[in-house]
């Protein structure tokens, strides 16, 4: 590589370097022309021209010069100022841990951002993380922001990353928000691009497949996903990988096909790196034991799980999993434990009041003599639940 010629593209979201100065310029206003930056420049408006249109690349000390007199930092042009912001953020994207923590970096990032590239890939971010936090609303709203500043961007036709990510988003949140309207014009508009690369198949089999599942149209959705399954072989994405794997342990599990559903589940956790995604799996595995009575192995996952480091994070998993472990037991202490200890998740405490009603119901029934007739009352019994339950 020769060393004179700058970087073709920053650091952070690989905006070319070209269509970076471009946007920075226009976001500076008529001063910052083509012919009125040649002319302070001292090259012609021809050279400039083929330099903004990406004809011609860079030098360092043209870069330099550029950078002086859009009074921006070669480190901001680059991008290489909020590199380690930027590393943070996908690693809480991955993680998913602490959410409205990392959606607080992302604004962070957001209002550092110049151009139109560089801000619509911070609302990317934004929406995905709002996604995940099952704030829809809000979701749809950041990502219709990042649409019209994509759609202001000019692009090359082989350029059409920022569009295939908001047309990715787009589709999970009109699905998990059950617009399937929307839902289903987005994943049309995102089947016309995704068939470029494995990679890009891969998404749109994987979306459609979830699209399907929403609807109840299992068959459909479960071959869907055996294909993403098969597309994602030896692309190196274990993350994704496992997710889909899990989403068809799902529908297997959905179709009482609990072994098939058992194996989707191991080969999931082989690949899952997400602590989120490898305890919910791990809850999954543990009523797929329970389906299959195998009780001695679901305690065993239950408790090893509980005693685990990934847990302590994760007081909404924590807590269904001590009412896993009262269904496998039979006795109702863990779910009582859940219930009424304020620490967990007023959802979670629901399910816990819900297990114990229904587990306090059949212990009154089958413990009546049969000389009796039944009620169907269930017997009083108190909580301490807080006023907020």
């Amino acid at each position: 590589m020769n060393r004179l010629l700058a970087p073709t593209q920053t650091v952070v979201d690989g905006i070319p370097l070209f269509r970076r100065v471009r946007e920075l310029m226009k976001e500076k206003g008529s001063r910052y022309s083509i012919s009125a930056v040649a002319v302070r420049l001292g090259i012609s408006r021809e050279t400039l021209r083929l330099m903004l249109n990406g004809e011609r690349e860079f030098y360092w000390f043209e870069l330099e010069k550029v950078a002086d007199d859009l009074k921006i930092p070669i480190e901001r042009i680059l991008q290489e100022d909020v590199a380690a912001l930027h590393a943070e953020i996908k690693a809480r994207k991955n993680n998913l841990q602490q959410l409205d923590k990392a959606i607080e970096l992302a604004h962070q990032r957001f209002a550092q951002a110049q151009g139109a590239s560089e801000k619509a890939s911070a609302l990317l971010d934004i929406g995905y993380l709002l996604f995940f936090s099952d704030r829809f609303q809000e979701a749809e709203e950041t990502l219709l922001t990042a649409n019209h500043l994509i759609q202001s961007i000019v692009l090359l036709p082989a350029d059409d990353r920022l569009i295939f990510s908001v047309l990715v988003n787009f589709s999970a949140v009109y699905i998990y928000s059950k617009q399937y309207p929307k839902a289903r014009l987005a994943l049309e508009s995102l089947r016309k691009i995704s068939m470029s690369s494995p990679q890009r198949e891969s998404d749109y089999h994987h979306l459609y497949a979830m699209y399907k599942q929403a609807l109840n149209e299992l068959a459909e959705a479960k071959e869907s996903l055996y294909k993403t399954i098969e597309l994602l072989q030896g692309q190196e994405r274990e993350e994704t990988l496992g997710r889909a794997l899990c989403d068809v342990a799902y529908i297997e599990y959905a179709d009482l096909n609990y072994r098939a559903a058992k194996d989707m589940l191991r080969r999931s956790l082989q690949h899952l790196q997400s602590s989120s995604f490898r305890l919910m799996t791990i809850k999954d595995m543990v009523k797929v034991h329970i389906k299959l009575q195998e009780h001695r192995e679901a305690e065993r996952l239950i408790r090893q799980t509980l005693q685990g480091e990934e847990i302590k994070s994760n007081r909404e998993m924590e807590a269904r999993l001590l009412i896993l472990l009262s269904r496998v037991q039979g006795v109702p202490y863990h779910a009582e434990a859940v219930a009424g200890n304020s620490k967990y998740p007023k959802n979670v405490r629901f399910l816990a009041g819900r297990f114990l009603r229904i587990f306090y119901r059949r212990w009154f029934m089958q413990g009546r003599s049969k000389c009796v007739k039944a009620v169907h009352k269930m017997p009083r019994r108190s909580f301490p639940y807080d006023k907020y339950f």
